[in-house]
């Protein structure tokens, strides 16, 4: 908490900005690209079974 105090209690108030853009491309971007690596490292289907009729 020192570093919330110092903000605070100085000036800094107005130097902190959030980049709320580059925080939203990543929030987007890492969902993305785990589902993109799962996809990639997955198995394509389900192993195929022939069942004899008769």
């Amino acid at each position: 908490m020192p570093a919330v105090l110092l903000i605070m209690s100085t000036d800094m108030r107005s130097a902190v900005e959030v980049p709320w853009l580059q925080l939203l491309a990543l929030a987007a971007a890492v969902p993305v690209m785990g589902a993109a690596l799962a996809w990639a490292f997955t198995r394509s289907g389900l192993p195929l079974s022939r069942r004899h009729l008769g």
